[in-house]
């Protein structure tokens, strides 16, 4: 498993190398015009600090501004019931909302497109309305504050690929991978049991989407 050192250091290499590519741009991206993108996308979401995996479903908006740069826009939620949870049982499973914002640099070549991405925003732990047991113990364990609902603030760096499909490029298909940094602000206790005043978890998260460029 990656490391969180090698997290970081993916997520530099990745957007670094997009924003090179793009200053040097060939005939190919510069003949990319201002655009609007709208997709809806399949997510997963490793929580590193609870070892649980979770899918979720959403939409996206893109505009490409200009050559080798757009921004653009995510919302996705994901349900309790897709959750699996491969700890020893100490995530309480609720529903989570993931809403980010930020650009994405790179290059294009014909229906070719590789980027760069730089997003911020919040992941919404939804209030959980079901009885969960929570050890009486102070701090709080992290997963009870989870439980009772949290909207923690969250930065995500990565990088993928978006390809058009049909020949004129409109129907596209695109795959993402980054590291989805999250802050946990409040003093609790960790599922390692370490306490802690607050920290930034690191937690791989992958897109796949077709979507449809107007």
């Amino acid at each position: 498993m990656i490391s969180k050192k090698g997290f970081r250091w993916l997520a530099v290499v990745i957007v670094a190398g997009a924003i090179a590519g793009s200053s040097g741009a060939s005939k190919a991206a510069a003949q990319v015009v201002p655009s609007f993108q709208l997709s809806g996308e399949f997510d997963t979401l490793h929580l590193t600090e609870f070892n649980s995996t979770t899918a979720g479903a959403g939409l996206n908006a893109k505009w490409n501004i200009v050559p080798g740069l757009a921004v653009d826009g995510v919302v996705s939620y994901f349900p309790q019931s897709w959750q699996t949870n491969t700890s020893t049982g100490s995530f309480i499973g609720q529903n989570l909302l993931l809403a980010l914002g930020g650009v994405k640099p790179g290059v294009t070549f014909g229906r070719y497109e590789f980027f760069g991405r730089a997003r911020a925003g919040v992941l919404d732990y939804l209030q959980q309305n079901d009885p969960f047991a929570c050890l009486a113990i102070f701090p709080t364990p992290l997963q009870c504050q989870l439980a009772a609902g949290y909207a923690a603030f969250a930065m995500d760096f990565g990088g993928g690929a978006d390809i058009g499909l049909s020949e004129d490029g409109r129907l596209r298909v695109h795959a993402e991978v980054g590291d989805l940094m999250v802050r946990y602000g409040q003093e609790s206790t960790r599922p390692d049991g370490a306490i802690t005043t607050g920290f930034y978890g690191h937690n791989l998260l992958f897109t796949a989407s077709l979507g449809w460029r107007f």
